[in-house]
């Protein structure tokens, strides 16, 4: 494992000794006072090799954007403070001589198995900033350097920066520029992944509930749904389904009062044997007082058949002015009680016109034979 004793061998500070150096009253006293801060820095470590360290393990659960945070705080707090009685030259150099450091350190996570792919790991990377910091650092130091005479620069820094630039710093930043581009698209894919797996439960949840689509029709999924019946090409191809009896709940008497089925006039304006006498001038009408919520009619077929669809024409047609004057339902309920399960359907009657066949007027049923068939007519 490494550790952060190993990178400080490497630092420039601690290799530079063996290089041959131009002006030596001039660069032994940069580098005295470099070495003597560097020492300081190094002596005053507390909090900062313990998080630095556990960044550079293979698999790290800590190597995210709030560690790159900590480290970078501990790092202000203990390593700059030794750097304050340098002048502004020197801070630059030992400040860039920590930063190809901190490169060391990233190229190490850069070879750790799918540390590239890792969102911690690329904001771990993206938080310490090096490549900004390394051009605005560096840039400061060429700024002073090339205003000295030559034999007062530190050639030997020169050469060493000048080699980490070119063999560490450029393909650092070239190669985690890259793994932030992977992260990006990575995360565009999870996120479409995400949105097609909801469009599909979104989808899943609709065809249960309403028996549309692809789905309801692998698994026989049938819900009484509504439809034009203008656009219904098997309009009128199966023939009727016998009603062995009906009636409805109430029924508007000529005298304007409530009628039950068993008194009601057969020849009356709205007995409910216009339910089924297929002319939609004729209607039925039931005789509460109230809006005629909650109002019944009841079907039922003579044998086990099919029930391909209902047609319903909403409203008294009878004429423009007739069809306005009347309430329309909004809501119907189709209760099925030889299956025991009843369906709630809204019919949206601002959209309704009058006529033959309105724009909603087919309710299908589920394909399935039925005994008894309870229509429900709702608000």
């Amino acid at each position: 494992m490494h550790q952060l004793d190993d990178l400080i061998a490497q630092t420039w500070f601690r290799t530079s000794g063996a290089e041959p150096i131009r002006d030596a009253s001039a660069a032994e006293a940069a580098r005295a006072a470099i070495e003597k801060a560097q020492k300081k820095a190094v002596a005053g470590l507390w909090d900062l090799p313990f998080s630095f360290n556990i960044s550079l393990e293979q698999k790290n659960i800590e190597r995210t954007t709030v560690s790159a945070q900590e480290i970078t705080g501990y790092f202000r707090k203990e390593v700059e403070p030794a750097f304050a009685g340098l002048d502004e030259r020197l801070r630059l150099i030992c400040e860039l001589d920590w930063l190809i450091l901190f490169y060391r350190a990233v190229k190490i996570i850069s070879e750790i198995p799918g540390a590239a792919a890792d969102r911690g790991t690329v904001g771990y990377v993206r938080t310490l900033g090096l490549a900004a910091k390394f051009k605005e650092l560096s840039a400061q130091y060429q700024a002073l350097e090339s205003g000295l005479p030559a034999q007062e620069r530190l050639s030997s820094f020169d050469s060493w920066l000048s080699r980490m630039e070119s063999d560490l710093v450029q393909p650092m930043n070239t190669f985690w520029r890259r793994a932030e581009h992977l992260r990006r698209f990575l995360d565009r894919v999870r996120n479409l992944f995400r949105i097609a797996v909801l469009a599909a439960v979104i989808f899943i949840i609709f065809s249960f509930s309403t028996g549309l689509g692809p789905l309801a029709s692998a698994l026989g999924i049938h819900h009484p749904r509504l439809t034009a019946a203008e656009k219904m090409e098997d309009i009128g191809a199966y023939p009727p389904v016998p009603v062995s009896d009906f009636n409805a709940s109430s029924i508007l008497g000529d005298d304007g009062k409530r009628v039950d089925h068993e008194d009601a006039d057969p020849h009356s304006t709205f007995t409910d044997l216009h339910l089924m006498d297929g002319d939609p001038t004729t209607a039925w009408a039931e005789g509460e007082s109230d809006n005629g919520s909650d109002k019944r009619i009841y079907v039922n077929i003579t044998k086990k058949q099919y029930v391909h669809y209902i047609v319903i024409y909403n409203g008294n047609q009878k004429d423009e002015d007739t069809f306005q004057a009347y309430n329309r339902m909004k809501r119907v309920t189709l209760r099925l009680d030889a299956a025991n399960k009843s369906y709630r359907i809204p019919v949206h009657p601002r959209r309704c016109r009058r006529g033959p066949l309105l724009d909603h007027p087919r309710l299908l049923l589920p394909r399935q034979q039925q005994e008894e068939h309870h229509l429900l007519l709702g608000d």
